[in-house]
């Protein structure tokens, strides 16, 4: 079965992409590979040459594109961010794909959200000749990300992968510490590999109590603290609702500031429309609340946490302290967002 000449994989997440990618090199080795290769990297058979969408393609892009590479190596071009391509790139790829290159398998990455079940792609991109022509081939894979409806099954295979089975209530007890983002499921799951038990059938064993080992608040706890601190009805109970009495010890507390961290910088992302590897249900709402926020008030949040980081790595706060003037200035600017004219927040 011949391989295709080129693909288009559109997901969010790139990490999902990537796993596609695996599948895609298993699938189609190239020519002449020995089998034992092929089961043991299959990606290290290629010459691999990384391009990304945002900037102008450079000359030995083209080279790649239409030249053999050194010593006749297959060469594997993949291109992240593809859909940020111009429209005027994207002619000019679409003509040097226009035959087929034994040597040379392009794989476009469009790390693009998803719209009512629909990838949100160029408009231009789905004119071009290139794109109806895999869309004819069945080269184009599309995939919104993970969500609540199939986190348990790419989690179970993810497990079966590294001959993981888990004891009595040991999956009940770490999917809910798992977010819908691939790369850290894939981490936390190598984590387990680590401390597993092997059993008599040589499997590794993952027992109930490991989930303590795994990150301790999904993802969707921070960005609801932040969506708490909206009503100012509800300060006593944003106060408390990470357990204050708990954030009292470095680990914590830098774990806390490292998850809402994330959270900005997510929200930073989706203020430039950029995708960032989140679940796509989630972008709506979060998109909504970086709007909210705008860049001056985000980037007063990340000068709060990494104030608040250094005040403890210096020794001049306890975790404690930190977390308390952290929260208190991070209400103050919720406080100061609703006193904005026609500022979507509760006012006070």
């Amino acid at each position: 079965m011949q391989r295709p000449g080129f693909n288009f994989l559109v997901c969010p997440d790139n990490k999902l992409a990537q796993l596609e990618l695996e599948r895609l090199t298993t699938q189609f080795p190239p020519q002449g590979t020995p089998v034992e290769a092929v089961e043991s990297d299959n990606l290290n058979n290629w010459e691999k040459r990384v391009y990304w969408g945002d900037e102008e393609l450079p000359q030995v892009f083209w080279e790649d594109l239409t030249l053999k590479g050194l010593f006749n190596t297959p060469k594997l071009i993949i291109v992240r961010q593809a859909q940020m391509l111009t429209a005027e790139s994207w002619k000019k790829v679409s003509l040097a794909l226009s035959g087929f290159n034994s040597d040379t398998w392009v794989i476009f990455m469009l790390e693009v959200a998803f719209d009512k079940g629909r990838p949100k792609i160029p408009m231009f991109l789905q004119k071009i000749k290139c794109w109806s022509f895999a869309e004819s081939k069945k080269w184009i894979w599309t995939f919104a990300g993970l969500e609540a409806k199939n986190l348990v099954p790419f989690v179970r295979s993810e497990a079966q992968k590294r001959n993981l089975v888990f004891a009595p209530g040991a999956f009940e007890a770490i999917l809910p510490r798992l977010s819908y983002d691939v790369g850290s499921i894939l981490l936390e799951l190598d984590k387990l590999c680590l401390v597993a038990r092997l059993n008599e059938k040589g499997q590794s064993v993952i027992l109930k109590e490991y989930a303590s080992l795994l990150v301790h608040e999904p993802e969707m706890d921070i960005f609801a603290f932040i969506r708490s601190l909206e009503d100012h009805k509800k300060t006593l109970e944003v106060w408390n609702k990470l357990g204050k009495d708990e954030l009292n010890d470095n680990a914590s507390v830098f774990s806390f500031i490292s998850l809402l961290l994330r959270e900005l910088r997510i929200m930073w992302q989706l203020l430039c429309n950029e995708t960032p590897a989140i679940a796509p249900f989630l972008i709506p709402v979060k998109k909504n609340m970086a709007h909210k926020l705008g860049f001056n008030f985000l980037g007063k949040m990340f000068a709060l946490c990494l104030d608040a980081e250094s005040g403890i790595k210096k020794g001049e706060r306890s975790p404690e302290q930190a977390y308390e003037i952290l929260l208190a200035s991070l209400m103050k600017i919720f406080h100061h967002i609703r006193q904005i004219p026609n500022n979507p927040l509760p006012k006070s």
